[in-house]
């Protein structure tokens, strides 16, 4: 335990030094692209709840540079309510919960490698990967920081799956918790579906190849039912949304095939 203690000390060190360093010319950015757009549109509310009601389903009420209306990311936009509520037009505190948050994705990375082992080799791997350009657009970014709130979330839904695969005790249980969290990354980003159809293949694939346990199909059910709760629920509450924003007449058009080829463009 205290080895584990000492490990995890040096990670903080070492990580916060460099990320510091690297990330502190990014505290005196102002708002850009995106962001503007969602300053100017909420500038005239003051309450947290009037900001949230205006913008949690924002991709379907903007007014400036209206975007691809299937997508529904409520949580995403719970997080930037929030933010706007509590730091307003400063952006330094934006800037400096990006680089918090940016530091608790780097944790949850550590916490999974207790799989894994090889301690001081990942404290490099991530050292490498937190100062990475690729990766520095959700951190300097205001707008998008709840995308490393997604990530914490889906890597704590990670954490407990790889324990449901390697260990067959409290298996339920263990899936329970992967489904709600991989619920909440789901609505904040809807690549949750994805991870969460991955998962889902994973599982079915075990249970196929579950030797020595005699399941019943009724509770195989329940356990593809459990880890697939996360799409069915978000799909649910999106497709609820947009009839009452949007009105049932529109719904073919922007759930159709054509729209769906167009909105994954913009994850390739």
């Amino acid at each position: 335990m205290l080895n584990n203690n000492k490990y995890i000390l040096l990670f903080l060190v070492v990580i916060v030094l460099v990320n510091v360093f690297v990330l502190s010319p990014s505290l005196y950015h102002n708002a850009r692209g995106d962001h503007i757009y969602y300053l100017v549109e909420t500038s005239g509310l003051s309450s947290f709840w009037s900001i949230l009601k205006y913008s949690y389903a924002y991709t379907r009420t903007r007014v400036f540079a209206t975007g691809d209306k299937i997508l529904f990311r409520p949580l995403f936009y719970a997080v930037l309510s929030i933010e706007k509520y509590l730091f307003g037009y400063n952006f330094i505190y934006w800037q400096l919960t990006g680089i918090v948050l940016h530091i608790l994705v780097l944790l949850q990375l550590y916490r999974i490698t207790k799989f894994f082992g090889h301690k001081f080799l990942f404290l490099l791997i991530a050292l490498n990967f937190s100062v990475q350009f690729i990766s520095q657009e959700m951190i300097i970014w205001h707008h998008i920081n709840a995308y490393m709130i997604f990530s914490i979330l889906f890597l704590e839904a990670f954490y407990h799956f790889i324990e449901y695969i390697k260990d067959p005790s409290e298996r339920i249980k263990k899936l329970f918790l992967v489904a709600f969290y991989l619920t909440l990354a789901c609505l904040i980003f809807e690549f949750g579906i994805i991870c969460n159809l991955i998962f889902a293949m994973v599982v079915v694939c075990s249970l196929i190849t579950e030797k020595g346990r005699s399941k019943r199909l009724v509770a195989k059910a329940r356990t593809l039912l459990i880890v697939l709760l996360p799409s069915i629920i978000y799909t649910l509450i999106n497709v609820l949304n947009y009839v009452n924003v949007s009105g049932q007449q529109t719904i073919g058009r922007d759930f159709g095939i054509f729209n769906f080829a167009k909105t994954i463009q913009h994850f390739i």
